[in-house]
């Protein structure tokens, strides 16, 4: 392309468009990464309430012989 093929308004809309596209692409995937933080964060609690809730019965279990 030669410097009298140039559009300045063409290629000013092409940029323009581009940066929308990314714009939404990035929006897509902070939501897909906020969504899998929050199953992430459920699955954590899940696991340390389970932890907890062994704990808590092997506890009982172990005082359950002593008295």
């Amino acid at each position: 392309m030669s410097f009298d093929e140039y559009n300045q308004r063409l290629c000013e809309e092409r940029h323009r468009h581009i940066e929308e596209k990314f714009q939404t692409m990035g929006d897509n995937i902070n939501n897909r990464l906020d969504k899998l933080e929050n199953r992430f964060l459920a699955i954590i609690t899940t696991l340390v309430f389970n932890l907890l809730g062994v704990i808590v019965t092997v506890i009982i279990l172990i005082l359950r012989d002593f008295v």
